[in-house]
């Protein structure tokens, strides 16, 4: 009798603990419990410490821009430095406009990593990757069961949002992970407002965006704004009740901008100056209303089946690249159950609210002119934009769920015929249509998991599996679904090993020697190397100050600079990050005085001054780090025609000017032509040096020089022109003038003493 009754115990085990999930002790703790264990596996290597979460492949934007920026931020950013302009970035740049630094403001993942030891630095981001794919889960569990779904329910859309493409694949780009965690929050917030139009519920998560970034705000408030307008025709709100939302809505918004203008204003203003804006926005234009090309159409079909179904881990294939392209994996339960729709009894509301989201799904997909319109002056990506594909398909999936598979009204007819088209179309692009770079080793285990699916459904169809054990079968696929194809895409990417690839990399050695020339150079300089330790960003995370910055959006008016002197292509004039080091004159011009090379130098000026094993360092004794007078100047406008070599020779004699100025005589044609027929690089590099400025004092706030000449002219100071400067000559305030198509000047009357820039970040609101 006992041995029946262990026997019977043990049959009836999947149905206990399908007993105690159904408990409403255990709701709360298992729903942690699951997200807890299927990430902590998925992470385990970086939770462990044995692997870095920085990737080596298209996505080494982590590796080259976000880690040297959070190094750099963890070792030297203070509450000083937010309102204060940065000479660590590039040229210079404000900390808080066009850096991804902004971020740290508002987003507690960034405060984290900054707050952290940044010996350590390089596991915490693997720790924060981790929480945020938990948090983002938990939230949209919260936001799915307070729509009233089940538990049951709530949990499986909360696995399949957590492990999307959008959240795994574009983690590691740190505010598209945030913005994860941050949307559910935001949609329960609209949720709360339309029933109690309580303000605070909107000004808060758009005053967060408003700090955050300025075109993401645009994204979600047109996000808001289509989710309120379905939520109030779904909930049949009166016209009177519905001008109420609007209103309320409106003002809030406008509070929260209001708020937020110390950050969201100057930094909408500086990215829209930004030349990676406007160049963006003339490529757009010339295919905007064109629809998307074959390839592109093919691969955001097969991206619905996995996040690594075009290729395997360390490369990604499509129109663009992975990053850029649509992310459209939400796992596979929804493109199994999404025709059940078509057996569901609708009402006329219904019918037309499913059209217009289909409609609007294959629009975003098929025309250039819908993404360019939902991303506004920027290039058509599908990054944040994501957000309204992947939502209403998880909605519309949890709606499906229970209504035909918790019920077991599936229409078996229509769920096999679904089956096999799905299966088709894998196998029809993967042995077909190769041109497109399909990862066909992944391809079978997909199709056995939605096999797996069916066959699920068609036991619960029959009635054959139970609710409770249907259930707790279900959910074990998903989360086995979950953890392989996001093993592939968390664990088989390329990333560097560990601290050991830090030190042999980042720190090759550089370190040190600057640390030789600080010991006995205390004064201002910009140092550049002819070589790359590993990242663009080497200046951040190796302390020096050098010309390069690679981030999104550069100072515009360092981006004018080198886009002038043709040193970035016109089509790509956001990559500052591809400046030449080997340019004499304008090394001189912007104050390098130290270069750093693995090879012999014997260029004209230049004397080695310190060297180790594999590196030399050499001064560069015609640099003016502080900037020099000139006496004549000429408009812009009248060296149009010239070429780059003919141009970089005319500015180290005669200054270029955007406006007509009074403290220096017009320079005709004929001194342009004199100053490129009579060009000998020694002679003018030492009259640069000459008129240059005696070294006074240069911080992040305040540049101060001493003026050796007492005839005046039109001063040149290598920092970007910016709105920020306030300028003054004698301690007299003067206008500031743009030098050289990107710089800061000044005029400087006769017998004049001292110059002073001093940076004051509430210029950005004046007009």
């Amino acid at each position: 009798m006992m041995k029946h009754t262990l026997v019977c115990n043990k049959l009836l085990l999947p149905l206990k603990l399908s007993r105690i999930l159904q408990s409403s002790k255990f709701r709360v703790v298992g729903i942690i419990l699951v997200h807890l264990a299927l990430s902590i596996f998925l992470f385990r290597e970086y939770l462990s410490g044995s692997r870095a979460f920085l990737y080596t492949d298209v996505a080494q934007d982590i590796y080259l821009n976000q880690y040297p920026n959070l190094y750099w931020a963890s070792e030297n950013l203070t509450i000083s430095n937010l309102l204060s302009w940065q000479n660590a970035f590039g040229l210079g740049t404000p900390f808080l406009f066009g850096s991804l630094l902004r971020l740290s403001v508002v987003d507690p993942f960034i405060l984290i990593a900054i707050l952290s030891d940044s010996n350590y630095l390089i596991y915490t981001i693997g720790l924060i990757a981790w929480m945020k794919v938990v948090i983002a889960g938990l939230l949209f569990y919260l936001y799915i069961a307070k729509k009233g779904f089940s538990r049951y329910t709530s949990l499986i859309i909360s696995i399949l949002y957590g492990y999307s493409g959008q959240m795994l694949v574009r983690l590691g780009w740190f505010h598209y992970g945030t913005e994860m965690v941050f949307l559910p929050l935001l949609l329960l917030c609209l949720d709360y407002f339309v029933i109690t139009q309580r303000k605070h519920l909107i000004i808060l998560p758009f005053l967060w965006l408003a700090l955050y970034h300025p075109f993401h705000f645009f994204v979600y408030l047109l996000f808001s704004l289509i989710y309120l307008g379905f939520s109030c025709f779904f909930k049949r709100i009166s016209q009177i009740n519905l001008i109420v939302v609007i209103r309320n809505f409106s003002l809030s918004l406008i509070i929260a901008a209001v708020i937020g203008s110390f950050v969201f204003l100057p930094n909408l203003r500086f990215l829209l100056e930004s030349p990676r804006i406007t160049s963006a926005s003339l490529l757009v234009a010339k295919k905007i209303w064109k629809f998307t090309d074959r390839k592109t159409n093919v691969t955001t079909i097969l991206r619905f089946f996995s996040n690594d179904i075009m290729r395997k881990g360390d490369f990604y294939s499509g129109s663009e690249n992975y990053l850029e392209d649509s992310i459209n994996y939400i796992g596979l339960l929804p493109l199994l159950i999404f025709t059940q729709f078509s057996i569901l009894k609708r009402s006329r509301r219904q019918i037309i609210l499913s059209s217009v989201i289909v409609f609007l799904i294959i629009a975003y997909f098929s025309f250039n002119g819908l993404r360019f319109i939902m991303n506004i002056f920027s290039y058509p990506y599908y990054k944040t934009t994501t957000i309204f594909v992947l939502f209403p398909i998880l909605i519309l999936t949890a709606y499906l769920f229970e209504k035909t598979v918790l019920t077991g009204k599936i229409r078996r007819s229509v769920l096999t015929i679904n089956a096999l088209f799905l299966i088709l179309i894998l196998y029809f692009y993967g042995y077909i249509q190769k041109v497109y770079s399909v990862n066909l080793s992944i391809i079978n285990p997909v199709i056995v998991l939605l096999l797996v699916y069916y066959f699920l459904f068609l036991l619960r169809s029959y009635r054959i599996l139970q609710s409770g054990l249907f259930n707790l079968m279900l959910i074990s696929v998903v989360c086995l679904e979950a953890v392989y194809l996001g093993d592939v895409t968390i664990n088989q990417r390329k990333t560097i090993s560990g601290t050991k690839s830090l030190v042999s990399t980042y720190f090759d050695g550089t370190h040190e020697l600057l640390n030789r020339i600080n010991s006995y150079d205390k004064t201002y300089y910009r140092v550049e190397k002819n070589f790359q330790s590993a990242s663009f960003n080497d200046n951040l995370i190796q302390g020096y100050n050098g010309t390069s910055a690679y981030q999104s959006f550069n100072h515009p008016n360092t981006v004018r600079f080198f886009k002038r002197l043709g040193m970035i292509d016109d089509s790509f004039s956001f990559r500052t990050y591809q400046i030449s080091s080997n340019n004499r004159i304008l090394s001189n011009l912007v104050g390098t005085r130290y270069l750093i090379s693995k090879d012999n130098i014997s260029n004209t000026g230049y004397s080695r001054v310190l060297s180790d094993s594999d590196k030399q360092v050499y001064k560069n004794i015609y640099a003016t780090p502080n900037g020099f007078m000139y006496s004549d100047y000429i408009l812009e406008s009248e060296l149009s025609g010239l070429g780059t070599d003919d141009l970089t020779k005319v500015i180290t004699k005669i200054a270029a000017t955007s406006a007509s100025v009074s403290c220096a005589r017009l320079a005709d044609m004929k001194s342009v032509t004199d100053a490129i027929k009579t060009f000998n690089y020694e002679t003018n590099a030492r009259n640069l040096v000459e008129s240059s400025f005696a070294y006074g004092m240069v911080n992040d706030n305040l540049i101060r020089v001493t003026i050796a000449h007492t005839n005046g002219g039109l001063a040149f100071l290598p920092f970007p022109f910016d709105i920020g400067w306030d300028m003054y000559v004698d301690d007299r305030k003067a206008d500031p003038v743009l030098v050289n198509f990107g710089f800061l000047g000044v005029c400087i009357p006769p017998n004049s003493r001292v110059i002073e820039a001093r940076y004051n970040y509430l210029n950005y609101f004046t007009l």
